[in-house]
């Protein structure tokens, strides 16, 4: 009684090629975009993971060099989410505008879930670099009169 069709789990997208027929691409172009859309998957996951190697090292900030690494991570998490989240961004804006300009209002393109959530990413990751700029540079009320270091005074 089920006329869909099922696919096995997998990486990357399909571009259907009845649309791309419908705007007048070959099927190279689909190819192209294909493998762009994969490059585009896979750095998510990258910049997540980039992000929780930040938050490890967070969790010794009394320590120069854990608050250190953790900012130099957390300012790499937060450059490669920000390039995530503007070919999210161009990503929807340009395929709106394509489909909108070869099919009217009969097809439509709008931002989902998951760059709403690329944006509050995005936005915690910048937070938390200027959170740890403030304590990497001890203006953060984190300085302590006999030395944060151990060896002697930062008062």
């Amino acid at each position: 009684t089920n006329d869909g069709r099922c696919t096995a789990p997998r990486l990357g997208y399909d571009v259907p090629t009845d649309v791309l027929s419908l705007l007048g691409f070959p099927q190279q172009v689909a190819e192209a975009i294909s493998e762009g859309l994969t490059v585009l998957l896979v750095l998510h996951p990258v910049a997540a993971g980039i992000a929780l190697a930040a938050l490890l090292p967070a969790f010794f900030l009394s320590s120069q060099f854990m608050t250190v690494l953790s900012l130099v991570l957390a300012v790499i998490g937060a450059i490669v989410g920000s390039v995530v989240l503007a070919a999210d961004l161009a990503l929807v804006i340009v395929a709106n505008h394509k489909i909108h300009q070869e099919l009217g209002n009969l097809l439509t393109v709008t931002f989902g879930n998951a760059v709403w959530m690329i944006v509050a990413a995005v936005a915690c990751s910048w937070l938390s670099v200027i959170l740890l700029s403030a304590i990497a540079c001890r203006c953060c009320g984190i300085r302590r009169k006999h030395g944060w270091y151990g060896d002697g005074y930062y008062g």
